[in-house]
């Protein structure tokens, strides 16, 4: 299988490609995390004998892959950058052929403008939604439950729990969840 794609006749390889080269070394570990939900952005990191490396990739959903599955277009390209910046099938630079197709489809800050100046008032962003009662009973509950006190849970993070949204709450309870409970 070929590997290396001509993009505007520069070199490039595909994330498949440098999996492959990545897979013929025993001492080699990846790992991916989910960072953020919108936009979808994925950590990977890939760790070899040379040291630890972390790359980060994003997909807004604007093109057609990324449309039909975000996650693993982001997740596969913070693969293939984290192991290019381990040195994995660098041919003319650490963005791979994958990365290069993906930015071409994406619209142009263009097609952003025109797309804001149509823009009928029901299609305007909306305030984030508020975050539910069942999250915010839920934080005060994990709180006590990790023996933090609420007035420093706010201050740390700036605003009161009742003035979350939803995504913050969330993030919130799934940042203590993983904490330990107090004995």
């Amino acid at each position: 299988m070929n590997n290396i794609v001509s993009i505007h006749g520069k070199p490039y390889m595909t994330v498949a490609g440098r999996v492959e080269e990545a897979h013929k070394q025993n001492k080699l570990t990846i790992s991916t995390e989910i960072v953020s939900i919108t936009p979808i952005v994925f950590r990977a990191t890939v760790t070899t004998e040379k040291g630890t490396f972390v790359a980060h990739s994003a997909a807004y959903q604007n093109g057609m892959i990324e449309k039909q599955s975000p996650y693993e277009v982001a997740e596969t390209s913070a693969v293939g950058r984290a192991l290019g910046f381990a040195g994995f099938g660098i041919v003319d630079g650490i963005a791979t052929a994958d990365e290069v197709k993906k930015t071409q489809e994406a619209p142009q800050p263009m097609d952003d403008i025109d797309k804001a100046l149509n823009q009928t008032y029901e299609d305007a962003p909306r305030a984030p939604e508020a975050a539910t009662e069942k999250q915010l009973k839920m934080i005060v509950r994990l709180l006590s439950q990790k023996g933090m006190v609420e007035a420093d849970f706010e201050s740390a993070k700036g605003k009161k729990i009742a003035e979350f949204s939803k995504l913050e709450a969330s993030r919130a309870i799934e940042g203590l969840i993983k904490l330990p409970n107090v004995s």
